[in-house]
């Protein structure tokens, strides 16, 4: 784990505001991005009444939100992780004092031996052995 910590000045110990800023401006704006695209299908709504096609537009409008909010989410998930700096799937930057590896951390040894046997199984996972 890196020592760094995150929103934490490192002289004072105190919470840096700068970076806290520098985060929740970017959160902010895809809030409100989200909120103003979801408010058209409300708007229609709220002037349409308890038609069906008010009803519709409410529908619209709440799956907006929900997609929306899934989508805000994801982007504070993906933050952290970088804020964290976790190493993702592919991501080629090495832990100091870790050897070279791969992603499932392998060697090459391992890696064949173990892309041999997927090889040899059927697609229901039954081993074939000597059937080749």
């Amino acid at each position: 784990m890196p020592s760094r910590r995150p929103f934490i000045d490192a002289e004072t110990g105190s919470v840096d505001r700068n970076q806290l800023l520098a985060e929740a401006v970017p959160l902010a704006k895809l809030i409100l991005s989200v909120v103003a695209v979801a408010a058209v299908p409300f708007a229609i709504a709220f002037l349409l009444g308890f038609s069906i096609f008010g009803r519709v537009f409410a529908l619209i409008g709440q799956f907006v939100l929900a997609v929306g909010t899934g989508i805000v989410l994801l982007y504070i998930v993906v933050r952290g992780i970088d804020l964290a700096s976790v190493p993702q799937r592919g991501d080629r930057r090495e832990r100091p004092g870790s050897s070279r590896s791969d992603r499932h951390h392998f060697d090459g040894d391992e890696q064949e031996t173990e892309r041999a046997e997927r090889e040899r199984r059927d697609p229901d996972g039954e081993s074939r052995g000597s059937d080749r």
